[in-house]
This record gives structure tokens, sequence and C-alpha cells, in this order.
């Protein structure tokens, strides 16, 4: 896994990461070469099964609207 972010970060610019709160959880908010996207993680017995991403701008705008208003 590590080997992959770090495969990812040489590869693309990331910049303006911040946790934030995603249905819940704890998530991170990333611009990835200049396009925003929220990754969460599903963990289960502290092993990872699932990662998301969402990339939509229609969703990611009602996000940085609540994370904005310091929700």
């Amino acid at each position: 896994m590590i080997a992959f972010l770090c495969g990812l970060v040489a590869r693309y610019p990331l910049t303006g990461a911040r946790v934030v709160d995603a249905n819940g959880a704890p998530a991170l908010s990333v611009s990835v070469d200049g396009a925003g996207q929220v990754v969460s993680l599903d963990v289960h017995d502290g092993r990872i099964h699932g990662i998301f991403a969402v990339l939509n701008p229609n969703k990611l705008g009602r996000m940085q609207a609540k994370s904005g208003n310091g929700a």
C-alpha cells in the first residue's frame, strides 16, 4: 500500500491535503494534478476492504461548502 501511494505522489502533483468529514468518517481531501477529490477507506478488523474516491464536482462542491462553514 505504501509503495502504491508513493508511486502516485511521484507521478501526480498532490496539493492542499486536509482531513475532512465524509459521511461521518474521516477522509482525505486533496487536489491531484489540479482536480479536487476526496478519498476514504473502508476498514474492518484493522484491514482495508475498500478505497473510495469521489471526483464528481457536484458532490465535492457540497462538501467544500460544508467544511468552509466550519461544520
